[in-house]
This record gives structure tokens, C-alpha cells and sequence, in this order.
């Protein structure tokens, strides 16, 4: 076109190659990608931030933290010049990897206190990807079980019960034995983690039995899962306790909400003084509505001695951040190590992610109808 262009227009091109330049570490790079000290240790705050608030521990994954650290060079040119990158699988990421979406969610709060810029929705579901490939590799590798199977209606039809049990629980199953009720005290039970038996048996044995019927209802499957998939009792038992659950909460605003919950739980919990302005200094971070008429609200930090969640049922639904929100889940981790989590989020994030549990649980309210929720979300996530 025959024009000079001034220093500037040069200049402001450059900012936005530099702001959506992708890193990569091939063969064919003809040198070496350094990552800067300032970035790395960036990185390793926002993993150090995921474990301390979720107790997932990713520090010393390397492969992600510098999947972060090539995502981190470009995003800091953006925070540092308010650009904003759009997400085309910002909506499929919400939905498909909300889990994945929380944990990167947290792990930005230290750019937002590092930079004093909250990042849009679409910059946190960028990070979320690595998060989730990185959560499929490390799931938890299941400690199958030997079972014994006691049956007195004859070899075919027992062999029949265990290859419909196989089917049904195959991943949970190292070795099945089978034998009938006049063998059982036979049985070296040093092999053998639990007995599943279609009759009573009143030999005393060492390992836990379970009746099962011929034909198992769902109740029963359900069940039996639950024992071979942890042997401990269903998240809801020790986390979603009734005296925690509201039904009927009045108020009118995010912080209003926040405050009655805070005094309600007060009353069965003791809570920090800090506890209800940790919870919004969180809300100043990063959003926790993430669609489906639910916020999850929670402290920057674990500040309690028990991990917990109060389920509040707003009586009037609100605009929360960006989303209206009818279902309040405030959640607090406790301050010491847990087993599961991982399982315990996973389940939460079934129950807020299925459009018909909130629905129902918004119309019903009722602590009975959130314990059947939550119990079709675990075998979801089984």
C-alpha cells in the first residue's frame, strides 16, 4: 500500500504476536526455550495453590508444570496489556471438565494477587485443559479384590451369578473363588477380602459377608460397588451432614447469601472470625458460579478442623457474578491431609453438573432428596 507505519502500530502488531505466540519444545528448534526464573516459579505457585486448598497434589508433575509455563509466557504479555483471548471451547470445557475448570480457577487466584486482574473465563478454561489430561493420568489405581462366592442352587447357575458379577464389577475384581455352603470353612480366607453369598452361612468366618439375591436390585448393586470400590462409607455420611443443609435461605445478594450461611453453620460448627471474609477475598480471585443455577463458595485457604459442605437453597434465586444462581454449596476443606478428595469433588461436581439433579433438589428441598442425589452421582462417577 505504499505506507510508513509508525513505530507504534510496529509495536502494537508485536504485542498482540506476542500475547498468542504458542511454545513448543521439538527436535526441530534451532534453540534452546528458556524458561524464565520469575515464570517457573509462577507455575509452581499455582500448583502449590491447588494442593493447598484441594489437597491434589500436582508439584511434582513436570510434564504440567511446564505445560504451564509455555501457557504462561503469552498470558502474561496479555494480563500486562488487558488483552483478552477468546475460548472457543470455553462452553465444552465448563460442562465437560468442570473439575479440571475449578482446579485452574484456583490456581489463577495467584495471578490475580500477583497482578490485581481477576482473568476471564475464557483464560481459565485455557489453563483447565492441562489440568485435565493431567487428572487422566493420575487416576487412582483401584485395589481390586479377591471374593468368594457362596451359592447352593449348583455349579452352573453359581458360575452364571459370578459371570454376571464379573460383568457388572470387572474392574473392582482380582479373583472370584467359588464354592458351596458346606465348603466355606474350608476356604483359606488369607486370599479371600470378602464373601458374597445367595444363602445365610453360620460358620464363623473372618472376612466381611454381604446377601446378595440370585437377581440383585439396584440398592444392592449399588452396594456391593461401594464395597469393592472403597469398602468406606459414601461422601455425603461425613461431609453433607443434615444440620448443615438449608432449605430455605433469604438472602438477597452474593454477600448476603454468604454471611446467613456463615451464621447458620456457626451454630453446629465452630468457624474461624475470618472464615466469612476469607470466603468473599476468594469471590475477589475468581468466579464460583459456573452455570447450572449453582456457586460454589469457599475460602482462599483451608481454615477448619473438619473438611465440610453446606448445601443453602436460596429462596429467591440471584445473580451472582455472571450467573444466576438457586443452589449454594459452601464448601471448606479441613486444614489436615484426607483420603479421596479427589472422589469427594468428583461427586460434587456429578451432582452440580446434572441440570435434573439441581432441578429436582431446588424443587424438593429436602436433605433426603440431596442424599439420593448425591448417591446417583457416585455411581456416576464409579
Amino acid at each position: 500500500f505504499s505506507l510508513n507505519f509508525p513505530e507504534e502500530e510496529v509495536e502494537y502488531i508485536a504485542i498482540h504476536l506476542a500475547g498468542k505466540q504458542v511454545y513448543e519444545f521439538t527436535e526441530a528448534t534451532e534453540r534452546n526455550l528458556v524458561i524464565r526464573r520469575e515464570v517457573s516459579d509462577l507455575a509452581g505457585e499455582m500448583l502449590q495453590s491447588v494442593y493447598d486448598y484441594f489437597k491434589i497434589d500436582f508439584r511434582g508433575n513436570l510434564e504440567l508444570r511446564m505445560t504451564l509455563c509455555q501457557h504462561l509466557v503469552p498470558l502474561l504479555v496479555r494480563i500486562g496489556h488487558d488483552m483478552n483471548l477468546k475460548n472457543p471451547l470455553l462452553k465444552e470445557v465448563k460442562v465437560q471438565y468442570i473439575f479440571s475448570y475449578m482446579l485452574a480457577a484456583q490456581a489463577c487466584t495467584v495471578l490475580s494477587r500477583k497482578y490485581g486482574k481477576v482473568l476471564s473465563e475464557d483464560e481459565v478454561a485455557y489453563i483447565a485443559l492441562p489440568f485435565a489430561l493431567a487428572l487422566a493420568r493420575q487416576k487412582e489405581r483401584i485395589v481390586k479384590k479377591n471374593v468368594l462366592f457362596v451359592c447352593s442352587t449348583g455349579k452352573g447357575s453359581a458360575e452364571l451369578l459370578v459371570y454376571k458379577f464379573k460383568e457388572e464389577f470387572g474392574k473392582y475384581i482380582n479373583r472370584v473363588f467359588v464354592c458351596d455352603l458346606y465348603r466355606v470353612g474350608e476356604m483359606d480366607f488369607d486370599r479371600i477380602d470378602y464373601i458374597f453369598t445367595t444363602v445365610p452361612i453360620a460358620v464363623k468366618v473372618p472376612v466381611p459377608i454381604l446377601e446378595v439375591g440370585f437377581f440383585p436390585e439396584p440398592a444392592k448393586l449399588s452396594e456391593m460397588r461401594e464395597i469393592l470400590s472403597s469398602g468406606s462409607p459414601s461422601p455425603f455420611e461425613s461431609y453433607f451432614r443434615q444440620d448443615l443443609f438449608f432449605p430455605s435461605v433469604q438472602g438477597k445478594s452474593k454477600e448476603e447469601v454468604i454471611r446467613e450461611l456463615c451464621e447458620k453453620i456457626s451454630k453446629s460448627l465452630p468457624l474461624p472470625e475470618t472464615f466469612y471474609e476469607a470466603v468473599l477475598a476468594r469471590e475477589k480471585l475468581a468466579k464460583t458460579d459456573f452455570g447450572n443455577l449453582v456457586a460454589l463458595p469457599h475460602p482462599y485457604l483451608p481454615l477448619t478442623r473438619e473438611t465440610f459442605v453446606s448445601v443453602g437453597i436460596l429462596e429467591q434465586g440471584i445473580l451472582w457474578t455472571d450467573n444466576p444462581v438457586a443452589v449454594v454449596l459452601l464448601v471448606s476443606i479441613s486444614e489436615g491431609e484426607e483420603d479421596n478428595l479427589q472422589g469427594f469433588y468428583q461427586t460434587i461436581v456429578k451432582l452440580i453438573s446434572g441440570k435434573n439433579y439441581i432441578k429436582r433438589l431446588i424443587k424438593e428441598r429436602s436433605y433426603q432428596t440431596l442424599r439420593e442425589l448425591l448417591t446417583a452421582a457416585e455411581r456416576e462417577v464409579d
